[in-house]
């Protein structure tokens, strides 16, 4: 009778990610296996790469990617607001696997410096941040900012090269119905807890392989220096495991050719009705006009704007600058609002006009 083979580490913590989240293609479920693996061998490394989980708007499953990573990966802390001093208390402290989400808003104002601060440097071993401590001799300290961090927000044009480079990027659609099994903390902790017991056994049996420079990863043609960097300890953790070397290396050149996705239907409408806005400086514009530029229903229209937070307004006498209201109308008009409406939409889940439009 033939012996079933073992199956390795690497994949069955890849099986774990995919029964609960639908991804838009295996290199990134190899890249992410790859990564909560690092994150226990997080002591190993000098580099560590970012995951940037993004989507054009709400319900494409950030924040599932997000729970289930953090069943399994080491120290997890998820929040969705922190400040610069607790990020880098925390890192300093116990070196966690860092969640944050919404980190698209960390970059709309000057208050969130420090948080930048910590995202642009802490993906190197010697990256860390200067603060003034009155009960030092030297009059202040440095705490350091390096430790694995899973990152979430919306795909608007907000987060800067400067943390892209350093980040794996997975760009989410909604999944279809039933394509994954449905996910309930309480019922995977055993499942999870398991597979940690497994991570830490393979962690110590070949904590001298991850250790060892001399058997430093080539870097992958086509990648640039900063993408060789990050993925070199991923790189390392795939040589533990026969046969995932070279998979490895396809599936994160995969991964890094990915320049996005289109927009999803919903997102191209509100992008349609923004450009026709601006263009027409108008300041409202009614839902039958809104209906005809998208090729959609009115109620249709709706629904799709309700996910951004966008909805109607009954208005009297309609009109929006400078054309007069539409033709055959009553006086009760439904229309969509820019000022406290639209604009903020606009905002939060589309990419930046041309500046010429």
């Amino acid at each position: 009778m033939t012996a079933t083979p073992e199956v390795n580490i690497i994949t069955k913590v890849r099986d774990f990610i995919t029964g609960y989240v639908s991804l838009p293609d295996e290199s990134y479920a190899d890249a992410l296996a790859l990564y909560v693996l690092h994150t226990h061998a997080f002591p190993a490394a000098r580099t560590t790469p970012y995951i940037y989980i993004t989507s054009q708007g709400p319900g494409s499953g950030k924040t599932r990617v997000m729970e289930v990573l953090a069943e399994v990966c080491r120290s997890a802390q998820l929040f969705s607001g922190m400040t610069g001093p607790t990020m880098f208390h925390m890192i300093e402290a116990i070196k966690p696997t860092l969640f944050l989400d919404e980190v698209d808003t960390i970059y709309s104002g000057s208050k969130n410096e420090e948080l930048r601060g910590v995202l642009n440097g802490g993906y190197k071993h010697n990256g860390k941040i200067p603060r003034v401590d009155p009960k030092s001799d030297l009059g202040f300290r440095e705490f350091s900012t390096f430790c694995p961090k899973v990152l979430a927000g919306i795909d608007n044009g907000q987060v800067p090269n400067t943390v892209l480079d350093r980040s794996i990027v997975i760009r989410l659609q909604k999944a279809k119905p039933g394509a994954v099994q449905p996910f309930y903390s309480e019922d995977v902790e055993d499942l999870a807890a398991d597979l940690m017991d497994e991570i830490a056994t393979w962690y110590a049996a070949n904590l001298d392989t991850l250790t060892d420079r001399a058997k430093r990863p080539e870097p992958i043609e086509g990648l640039s220096d900063r993408q060789n960097d990050i993925v070199r300890p991923l790189l390392t953790i795939a040589a533990t495991v026969p046969g995932w070397v070279k998979r490895a290396r396809v599936s994160l050149t995969a991964v890094f050719s990915d320049i996005g996705t289109p927009l999803t239907p919903q997102a191209d409408a509100l992008n349609t009705v923004r450009e026709y806005m601006v263009a027409h400086d108008l300041d409202r514009i009614s839902s039958a006009k809104v209906a005809e530029l998208v090729g959609q229903n009115a109620k249709q229209v709706g629904a799709w704007f309700a996910a951004f937070d966008v909805t109607p307004v009954t208005l009297r006498g309609f009109d929006s600058r400078p054309a007069a209201r539409v033709e055959g109308q009553s006086d009760k008009v439904k229309a969509y609002l820019r000022t406290g409406g639209m604009e903020a939409a606009w905002d939060r889940f589309l990419p930046a006009l041309p500046v010429n439009l």
